[in-house]
């Protein structure tokens, strides 16, 4: 066909109208309470409002039941064991300071026998009124508070510190260096001890807290982890890393001195 169809061509005018005001699609009517838990969760505030409670329970209870007129066998004090016998006997002191002496049978028993420094330190004049070697530890040079001669690390001095193994790993290299520093009569500062222990708490297999912390009870870390939380970390730590840094570095008198602790910032 010849004839050719033409093209139609329409304008059409359309009127379009569009809401330009913003929307927050995000916008959360509970976002409050989410904050709010965020925060709770954060600050741990209620097993710190657990744990006072429970802490001055125990207090309480620990008072009244020292206190209890009549002695118990759980007030009782160790003082001999007959072996062959498999006889113990115990002293109970009541409220009045009367004392008394009471006998149990056992097939086996397990000691731990109340801590004290040897007699050779206890009857000497290093000694202070408790038995224990009397240092400087509230500027913390670790020197006997009387002989500027004498210096005194572990289990068998006066400070307030937790008795570990972490503890006297920080204390030799600082001993060793004021007694040298001393020899030497240098101008050095005289390096100081600042109370730190630490004890690894097994909770679970395979999980650990390692609870690190100085004079006070103040949390200082020596690692990049939460020191609140069971880590399998700190349990590879425990089982593989220290027992070879203490036969391998501690024994052989090396310092380890890193990581260094730090208190954690409230």
């Amino acid at each position: 066909m010849g004839d050719k169809m033409s093209e139609q061509t329409k304008k059409v005018n359309l009127e379009l109208e569009i809401d330009t005001s913003l929307v927050d699609s995000s916008k959360n009517r509970y976002q409050g309470l989410i904050d709010l838990a965020h925060a709770v969760d954060q600050w741990r505030i209620f097993p710190r409002l657990f744990l006072s409670v429970y802490i001055y329970l125990l207090y309480k209870v620990t008072i009244w039941f020292m206190n209890l007129p009549t002695p118990t066998f759980e007030q009782s004090g160790l003082i001999s064991i007959d072996g062959e016998a498999k006889k113990a006997v115990f002293k109970q002191t009541d409220a009045d300071g009367n004392t008394s002496e009471v006998t149990k049978k056992f097939d086996f028993i397990h000691v731990t026998p109340p801590q004290s420094s040897p007699d050779f330190i206890k009857n000497s004049p290093l000694a202070d009124d408790a038995g224990w070697v009397d240092v400087d530890h509230a500027e913390g040079t670790l020197r006997h508070t009387k002989y500027e001669n004498i210096y005194s690390l572990g289990d068998v001095m006066n400070a307030p510190n937790a008795k570990t193994g972490a503890a006297v790993r920080k204390q030799a290299p600082i001993v060793a260096h004021n007694i040298i520093k001393d020899i030497n009569k240098s101008n050095e500062a005289y390096r100081l001890y600042d109370g730190y222990g630490a004890c690894p708490l097994t909770v679970a297999y395979g999980k650990v807290m390692l609870a690190e912390f100085c004079y006070g009870g103040k949390v200082t870390p020596s690692f990049p982890f939460d020191p609140t939380k069971p880590s399998s970390i700190y349990w590879q730590l425990k089982s593989k890393l220290f027992p070879y840094l203490q036969w391998n570095v501690m024994f052989k008198g090396k310092e380890w001195s890193k990581p260094a602790h730090k208190a954690i910032e409230k």
